[in-house]
């Protein structure tokens, strides 16, 4: 449980809201095409930055017990994290279908294609999204899912959207139908932090989401 006052509480939810969408907009004005994938890829970078920033700050400022933060005091057997990269693979498949659903309305077949920023299917890109997996967890289903159902009293099924919906904002840059994409999934990494109550499980889930996305692009090599 947290120790400051509801509207400290608030004002922590307000400030931590899509923390990197600033960044990814003032790097995508460049000129040439190799001017964007390398800011592209400096961007990623910033992103990271960003992230790690924000989720640090709101953590010295509550600082939150482990149980708190949904970290147990004794590790997890090996079926939560199965089950958890479960969810990550229905989430990467709720996500195909719901981004086909336009293709399927206009009478085309869908075909399973990824793209990543800046064109890059590199090891430091995946190590950087993979980082930004586990502070977005820490954030929304650590900070944001405890917040609301703790001091501010949310019930546990409007804060699980509320999660979902911060944690979507900050794919904003991306479109609307990444920003729907990625209130499904974070409905998913949310609930599998209810229902475990251990943060590790919602990482490990986002984990292997990105590791499915980053796989598939290194296989297609996809331009953006």
């Amino acid at each position: 449980m947290w120790h400051l006052t509801p509207s400290l509480d608030i004002l922590i939810l307000a400030s931590t809201v899509a923390p990197a969408e600033l960044i990814r907009v003032m790097t995508s004005f460049g000129l040439g095409q190799a001017n964007r994938l390398r800011l592209g890829q400096a961007a990623q970078g910033g992103v990271l930055v960003a992230y790690v920033g924000v989720t640090a700050l709101a953590l010295i400022a509550l600082r939150p017990s482990r149980s708190a933060l949904g970290i147990p005091q004794s590790p997890r057997g090996a079926a939560l994290y199965a089950a958890a990269i479960g969810v990550g693979v229905l989430a990467f498949g709720a996500e195909y279908l719901l981004g086909s659903m336009p293709v399927l309305a206009m009478g085309r077949q869908p075909q399973l294609r990824v793209s990543l920023a800046g064109n890059s299917a590199t090891i430091p890109y995946l190590i950087s999204i993979l980082l930004v997996a586990v502070v977005e967890e820490v954030l929304y289903r650590g900070i944001w899912l405890d917040l609301l159902r703790g001091s501010l009293h949310v019930g546990t099924a409007y804060a699980v959207l509320a999660c979902a919906a911060g944690y979507a904002s900050g794919h904003l840059f991306f479109g609307g139908m990444a920003l729907a994409q990625k209130f499904v999934s974070g409905a998913g990494f949310s609930l599998l932090m209810v229902a475990t109550g251990s943060l590790a499980a919602p990482i490990a889930a986002h984990v292997s989401l990105n590791v499915i996305v980053f796989a598939l692009a290194r296989v297609q090599r996809t331009p953006i």
